[in-house]
């Protein structure tokens, strides 16, 4: 029967999917911090999902400031966090909407650039007050073709750069969620012998 085979297959896809964020979950963490553009890893994204947001009535926007500073990032790691929120924000709006990336530089009190902000916008479902405290929870899903792995992947891989992830999100209207990293976080992630630092 066809449509017992397509289930079957379905769900041999979700376990793959599960085996995988598990892997990726539970492997020994192994950093490769270099400086970095962070619009060549938005980029990235961006290209991946256009066809994806096109065929789903998704309008993909990024806006990047023109003089965005270079930081220090393990560039595959946070390339599969933030794909992670990309996958949240297109499963949220099943009937099409907007998705935008925003990244900017954050200055200091010394007019410097400490820190970058990135931001991911849906117009999508939302998430309900009940569950905007677990949605970083390794396991905690609202969709049942989900392993509830992705968010918690993002969240440590945010921490492994010594940054922050918050969401901001109503029901019916939308969720954001802002990434804040340090340009540099090689000292405080163990690497004491940093001869290289960044103006």
């Amino acid at each position: 029967d066809l449509a017992l085979i397509n289930e079957a297959n379905g769900e041999i896809e979700r376990l793959e999917s599960l085996i995988s964020d598990l892997l990726t979950f539970a492997k020994p963490k192994q950093f490769n911090f270099e400086l970095s553009d962070i619009r060549s890893v938005i980029n990235s994204i961006y290209s991946l999902f256009k066809e994806q947001c096109n065929h789903s009535g998704i309008k993909l926007f990024i806006n990047i400031s023109d003089n965005i500073e270079d930081l220090y990032l393990d560039q595959e790691r946070i390339r599969q966090g933030l794909l992670n929120i990309m996958i949240n924000a297109i499963q949220a709006m099943p009937l099409g909407g907007k998705l935008i990336i925003d990244a900017s530089n954050l200055i200091n009190e010394s007019g410097k650039t400490s820190h970058i902000m990135i931001t991911i916008s849906d117009t999508g479902i939302g998430i309900a007050n009940e569950y905007k405290e677990r949605i970083f929870d390794p396991f905690f899903t609202t969709n049942n073709e989900g392993t509830g792995l992705g968010l918690s992947i993002t969240h440590s891989i945010i921490k492994e750069h010594s940054g922050t992830i918050s969401v901001d999100s109503e029901e019916g209207k939308g969720t954001k969620f802002t990434v804040i990293l340090p340009r540099d976080c090689r000292k405080s992630m163990g690497y004491i012998e940093v001869r290289e630092t960044i103006e």
